[in-house]
């Protein structure tokens, strides 16, 4: 080993059997002086330190104690406060439009019961033979056929006949027939 190397172990052991030796002392805090950063310097008087007040407890609002400090007191959550509604701004119902009036059309009238099967001239008034949903039926104009209907027209071309409960009248076509 060097002399250097040496040396410093001697030094190391004599630093460390000191510590051994002497207890070391308790340490005090000092109060520092304020420094005036403007001036440079310590005031002569030491600072006083500003004195923070401890909370007092004191009821909540809600009646539960709020000491702070205690972690573990129960707390109860304050209500929010209720909001105020809006003022109420008047609602004017308008009527809708008034649905545009279709004109009913008229039923379609119902089908003739009776059919022209051909027809009797014999020089005083013509006459047409006429089927219906109980027979053939011979008529001229002014017959009364299945007690509600009557016969008020017999031409050449056609035959009208008109309901006598309703007065809904129809034309029956006469159809032609070929000269032999």
């Amino acid at each position: 080993m060097t002399s250097r190397t040496t040396l410093l172990l001697l030094l190391m052991g004599g630093v460390a059997l000191v510590r051994w030796l002497v207890p070391p002392q308790a340490e005090t805090p000092e109060i520092v002086a304020a420094v005036d950063r403007q001036r440079g310097s310590a005031a002569s008087a030491p600072m006083a330190l500003p004195q923070i007040e401890a909370p007092t407890s004191k009821p909540s609002e809600a009646g539960d104690a709020d000491t702070p400090g205690n972690a573990f007191e129960a707390r109860v959550a304050k209500a929010p406060p209720v909001p105020t509604p809006p003022p109420a701004t008047p609602v004017v119902a308008t009527a809708p439009p008034p649905m545009p009036t279709v004109a009913p059309t008229p039923a379609p009238p119902p089908p003739s019961p009776f059919q022209v099967i051909g027809t009797w001239d014999d020089g005083a008034a013509a006459g047409v033979f006429l089927s219906s949903p109980t027979g053939a039926l011979f008529a001229r104009a002014g017959t009364t056929l299945m007690s509600q209907y009557r016969v008020t027209h017999v031409t050449a071309q056609q035959v009208s006949i008109v309901q006598t409960s309703t007065q809904h009248e129809w034309q029956l076509p006469i159809p032609r027939t070929s000269p032999r």
